[in-house]
Parts: structure tokens; C-alpha cells; sequence
């Protein structure tokens, strides 16, 4: 039984109970608890009864009634945002590149939620070393003409998974699945 699970059957048998005291029962240090303890308020499994959560007057929690239980261990962080463990914003432009062959930076933001900036800078790293080609929308038109229409990026050399590292000296994109390094043409 983990020191976790110990903290919660001892909540589950005090009627009332402080941090101190839970951390005390299941032998855990005091900031292990308090996080636990923060974590099951968030998730509705214990509720502050009285205090103010100073020195002298700490939060005091009680249990609710409920036959659920929480889950322990990995995974078990229910209610939170899900992050996406290892996934950089160049990763996550990469994959919108792979998965629809041709974007714009707007449709880039909606699956990424990159800044625009980021991106901007991305694909453009990318055009110059050759993994995209730009369709640029004709500036000569009419500003009416042109409202709401975007440059597109195709993908032209899709080397794998693995997104392309952009190295600033020389200035070149690294591709980490063919382990090759591609030079940077010069902005046009």
C-alpha cells in the first residue's frame, strides 16, 4: 500500500482532520501531503470544513460522502489539463505538416495552439531549407480582394516522425530521422 493510499483510508476514518495529522498517520512529509490533500479538495473527495489555512488556524477537511474512491499512481491525476509529454511546438507543427500536407499558419494555430509567431518562424526555416514550399497570395491585389486569404505551405520532403532541428551556426535544419544536415538558403 502506498503512503498515498494510507493517507486516504486515514482521512477516510477521521471524522475531521488537518495535513499535519494525515501526514503524521501515513508517515509522509508534509508537503507530499499537502499536495495530496489539495489534489482529492480539487477532485471533490474531501472538503475544507473550518480554518483559514494560517499558522495556528490551519484548514481543517473533512470527507464527503461518496462511495467513490480516488485512483493512486500513474494516471491517476483525474481533472487535470492532459499535457502532451515530449511534444515540442516544433513537434506539433511538424505533425500538422505530415498530417495535412498543406496548411496555413490559422490552421496551424487551431491544432496547435502555437503562437503565431513560432510558427511563422518555423515554416519559414523550414521553406528555406526545403522540407516546404510557400504559395504566397498576390500582394498586388486589392486589400479587399485579398481579406482572409493566407500563404499556404505545402510539404515537399515528409522525412519522418521526427521533426526537423533548426541550428543556428551555420544555419542549417538538422533532420533527426535521416540524421542528415540541410543548409539554409539565403531569404528570398
Amino acid at each position: 500500500m502506498s503512503k498515498a493510499e494510507l493517507a486516504w483510508s486515514a482521512m477516510k476514518q477521521a471524522e475531521c482532520f488537518t495535513v499535519t495529522e494525515i501526514a503524521n498517520a501515513a508517515q509522509m512529509e508534509i508537503e507530499n501531503c499537502r499536495h495530496l490533500v489539495k489534489r482529492l479538495v480539487n477532485q471533490g473527495f474531501i472538503e475544507i470544513k473550518n480554518g483559514i489555512g494560517v499558522q495556528g488556524r490551519p484548514y481543517v477537511y473533512t470527507v464527503r460522502s461518496s462511495n467513490d474512491s480516488p485512483t493512486f499512481g500513474p494516471g491517476s491525476h483525474r481533472g487535470r489539463l492532459i499535457t502532451q509529454k515530449g511534444r515540442t511546438g516544433h513537434q506539433l507543427i511538424w505533425n500538422a505538416l505530415r498530417i495535412n500536407l498543406t496548411v496555413s499558419p490559422s490552421l496551424v494555430i487551431a491544432v496547435t495552439n502555437c503562437s503565431i509567431t513560432s510558427i511563422r518562424r518555423y515554416l519559414l526555416a523550414l521553406e528555406r531549407a526545403g522540407y516546404v514550399r510557400c504559395q504566397r497570395i498576390d500582394n498586388r491585389q486589392a486589400p479587399a480582394d485579398k481579406a482572409g486569404l493566407e500563404n499556404c505551405y505545402r510539404l515537399i520532403r515528409n522525412s519522418g516522425p521526427k521533426a526537423p532541428i533548426i541550428r543556428l551556426n551555420p544555419a542549417a535544419m538538422f533532420d533527426q530521422n535521416t540524421k542528415t544536415l540541410y543548409p539554409m538558403q539565403e531569404a528570398k
